[in-house]
């Protein structure tokens, strides 16, 4: 597996859902992603930016 560049599409898990999202910023160990708001509203989150290690999502858009 192969980590996201900024900008990338991903799909991870929440749960037993999965949801896509862009990413926003790279950390050594995880990507800050972007989410939309009904997805933000479906997870009770405040915010539509939520924190995926690289273990946890798929490429699914190259940048």
């Amino acid at each position: 597996m192969r980590k996201a560049k900024l900008g990338e599409l991903v799909t991870f898990s929440r749960g037993d859902q999965e949801f896509n999202g862009r990413v926003s910023i790279i950390n050594p160990n995880s990507v800050i992603v972007e989410i939309s708001k009904e997805d933000a509203r479906t997870l009770d989150y405040e915010t539509n930016y939520t924190v995926v290690n690289h273990r946890r999502y798929r490429v699914k858009q190259q940048a």
